[in-house]
């Protein structure tokens, strides 16, 4: 098998991994062993297959930009997650800004790249886009309300 096989079937198995682990804690109490154990494998197999399909998106013969654009969503959904279950403090709110300021570029990125390139509206990659930044706008909304808070303590 060639090494980008490799690489692929890693992803997709760290994928399957990442979905069952994901999955699973739905139907167990919130803030249990099992659900804690389980949302720490989702994250660590969720991180390396997001990590691995950016990678992929840019190998020679398989550059895909519309792979690598779902990939930054995914990641960004993946951090800001784990930001929020790991209740942000003081210092963690640059990180949460950045990263939605980041999203918003890549979500215009998004919309407007392919109209650029093509000519033509990709649908998908537009839906992707605009969510990434109504979630960012939201996110951001509530860096800045919590700032607020802290300054005020």
């Amino acid at each position: 098998m060639e090494e980008t096989q490799w690489v692929i079937t890693l992803h997709a198995i760290l994928g399957a991994v990442a979905l069952i682990s994901g999955a699973i804690p739905l139907f167990t109490f919130k803030g249990g062993i099992i659900h804690k154990s389980l949302g720490k494998i989702f994250f660590w197999t969720m991180s390396m297959s997001i990590l691995l399909a950016l990678v992929i998106a840019i190998l020679p013969g398989h550059v895909n930009y519309f792979l690598f654009a779902i990939g930054l969503f995914s990641l960004y959904l993946l951090l800001t997650g784990y930001l929020v279950v790991n209740q942000f403090h003081k210092k963690e709110f640059a990180l949460g800004k950045a990263l939605s300021t980041c999203m918003i570029i890549i979500g215009l990125a998004m919309l407007f790249l392919p109209l650029a390139l093509t000519g033509k509206i990709n649908l998908i990659l537009s839906i992707f886009g605009l969510a990434g930044m109504v979630l960012s706008v939201l996110d951001l909304r509530f860096f800045y309300s919590k700032n607020k808070e802290y300054k005020s303590m």
